[in-house]
């Protein structure tokens, strides 16, 4: 009989997961809280969003092959699936590290230049708070942004046309045994299967009693609606130095269209004053709450700052929760014979969470171990490893 998989966590690893299995032929369950049932569940994602960036440029050559290999399949899922998450908006990378960065880009395909603050205050009407000397990347081609909420759509809709079974539930228990996996969810509904994938976000691998070594930042996001949004037009922008000492580096995606039917600038960034969260009961709590005022503040400040001839109209905020790892990489491979991971997005999961999804099956299946991203760089380390006193805390 064919072995059975299931993918715990339908967000955008995950999703990414069950449609590379169902596609290889697969016998394979998809199992994940829909978002309208968030609340209720008390199960929250921040991929119920509009807007991630989306890039080659790096300084990490696995983050950057990982990021080339999920853009190049854009296409492909968007045409076969008919729904489309992929904006060539562009992106202005500004970072202590943005040479090494561009090099790396470079050689993975990014079509990237590196110009100056000058340069980019003139194109796009950007002021960096950065050295106006210093060199800026520009990456044109497929970068800019993605629509998270859109490109999960996508997957699901592809792992189902491939045989996947979609089950829309949450998922409170994994108990590994000699004969396979019981999945138990929140309707008592109980499934055995071969192997399983936990792609579960922040809440690593707690239902299966496994205890990984993650940092789960609670963090706010501030939301912008331009007053004339058809005039403006912006790539995507990373920034390590914004000329504060309370925030670490911003990010922003282009003006989109939100679930609400207007259009908002979307911003985040590391604000200095962490919150961490212990386990879900945090997380749900921080997601009730609608994320933090002062946080919000913080980002506004910096985003008339940076874009100072733009009029907004109105300003929001949401909750965000960013997770961490030991080596500032995903934790994609096994922790027990039937049992794998695909957690920790680290804040740039998203635009390469396909080929994350990808080794997740490979690792699932038994597959080769890829030559250009092994094992060793995405291996899961679990709390109490004498080698890692904490996640990494490295911008990319």
């Amino acid at each position: 009989m064919a072995p059975k998989y299931a993918v715990v966590g339908s967000g955008l690893i995950g999703s990414a997961a069950a449609r590379h299995l169902a596609e290889a032929g697969n016998d394979v369950t998809l199992i994940g809280v829909p978002e309208e049932r968030s609340a209720e569940l008390n199960t929250f994602a921040s991929h119920h969003d509009e807007g991630r960036v989306t890039r080659i440029v790096d300084p990490d050559p696995v983050w950057s092959i990982a990021a080339r290999r999920s853009i190049e399949r854009y296409g492909d899922i968007e045409a076969r699936s008919g729904i489309n998450f992929h904006d060539r908006a562009g992106l202005v990378y500004s970072s202590a590290r943005v040479e090494l960065a561009a090099e790396i880009g470079a050689a993975n395909g990014a079509q990237v230049v590196l110009r100056d603050a000058a340069w980019i205050a003139e194109r796009y009407g950007i002021a960096l708070a950065a050295d106006t000397q210093a060199p800026v990347a520009v990456e044109a081609g497929a970068a800019g942004a993605i629509n998270p909420r859109r490109m999960v759509a996508a997957q699901r809709a592809l792992a189902a046309a491939g045989g996947a079974a979609l089950v829309d539930d949450r998922v409170t228990a994994v108990d590994e045994h000699a004969g396979g996996v019981t999945v138990v969810t929140t309707s008592s509904a109980r499934f055995e299967f071969d192997s399983v994938v936990l792609a579960t976000g922040p809440y690593g691998a707690a239902a299966a009693g496994v205890d990984l070594l993650l940092e789960r930042r609670l963090r706010t996001v501030a939301l912008a609606r331009p007053v004339q949004p058809e005039s403006l037009v912006l790539p995507s922008l990373i920034a390590d130095d914004v000329g504060r000492e309370d925030i670490d580096g911003v990010y922003w995606t282009p003006p989109s269209v939100f679930a609400d039917g207007n259009i908002w600038l979307k911003i985040g960034g590391d604000a200095l004053d962490v919150q961490i969260a212990s386990g879900g009961d945090d997380i749900g709590a921080w997601f009730a709450a609608g994320g933090h005022q002062a946080e919000a503040d913080m980002l506004a400040e910096v985003l008339q700052a940076s874009l100072p001839a733009v009029e907004f109209a109105e300003w929001a905020h949401k909750p965000c929760v960013v997770t961490y790892t030991a080596h500032g990489r995903p934790y994609v491979g096994q922790v027990s014979e039937r049992l794998v991971v695909a957690v920790g997005g680290c804040g740039g999961a998203a635009k390469s969470a396909d080929e994350w999804g990808r080794l997740a099956s490979v690792a699932a299946t038994g597959g080769a171990e890829d030559p250009e991203i092994g094992w060793d760089t995405t291996k899961p380390i679990f709390v109490g490893d004498g080698a890692y006193a904490s996640v990494r805390d490295e911008r990319y």
